[in-house]
Formats: C-alpha cells, structure tokens, sequence
C-alpha cells in the first residue's frame, strides 16, 4: 500500500484531516481526526534501520491496544514496534511490505481509538 493510498483512505473516513506537522518536512503527514485533532495516525518516510529494513522505507504509525500490538508484532514481520511514538500504544507499519486489507483494519482501530468520546448528558 502507497503512503498516497493510506491518505486517501483515512480522508474518507469521517471528520478526518491531514497535514505536515514537522517544520520543513512536506513528506511526513499526520492523520487526524478534524474535530478533536487527535493523530490516528503517522505517515513517514525513515532511514529503514529504525525498523530493521535497508535504505529509505516508508511507514504508517497507527494507535493499538496493547494486546494487539503485540500480537500483530509477533504475526506480522512487517508490523514492528513504533518508531517515533509510544511503542506501547503504537505501532510502525512497513508499508512496501504490508498487507492493504490489514493497514485498513488497523487504521480503522486507531480511528475509533483516538474518536472522541460520547459525552454523558445528565
């Protein structure tokens, strides 16, 4: 799945929004939800060393549990701990290597993990 591919999924979600959050970086783009401005996601292009890969690799930040992040970490050799965010609650998808029916479940989490909460009315 392309970075482009990945933008244009999470656009198409509900109340979404993207931009270049990192001063004179035009290719790492934040996912996030437009209300709230929370991130449900990361995409950037690293140095592959920071995920066990050679040369330049595009990822895909997404939040996840933290008993399914381990699980996808152990399932998947593309799915490793996040780099650049909380490697508990994140993980770094590689995405040359992902499965794209996979990156869109996982965003889908990371949206409804990072959605705002129903306010309780009394």
């Amino acid at each position: 799945m392309t970075a482009d591919a990945v933008k244009a999924y999470a656009l198409a979600l509900a109340c979404t929004t993207t931009d270049c959050p990192f001063d004179g970086d035009f290719v790492s783009t934040v996912l996030r939800h437009s209300d709230s401005r929370k991130w449900f996601g990361l995409v950037m292009e690293i140095d592959g060393r920071h995920v066990g890969r050679e040369g330049r690799t595009t990822i895909l930040n997404t939040k996840a549990d933290p008993a399914l992040s381990a699980l996808l970490i152990e399932k998947y050799n593309w799915i490793v701990p996040s780099y650049h965010m909380n490697k508990r609650l994140w993980v770094s998808i590689v995405l040359s290597e992902a499965d794209e029916s996979v990156v869109k479940q996982l965003l889908d989490h990371s949206y409804a993990l990072t959605d705002r909460k129903p306010r309780v009315r009394g």
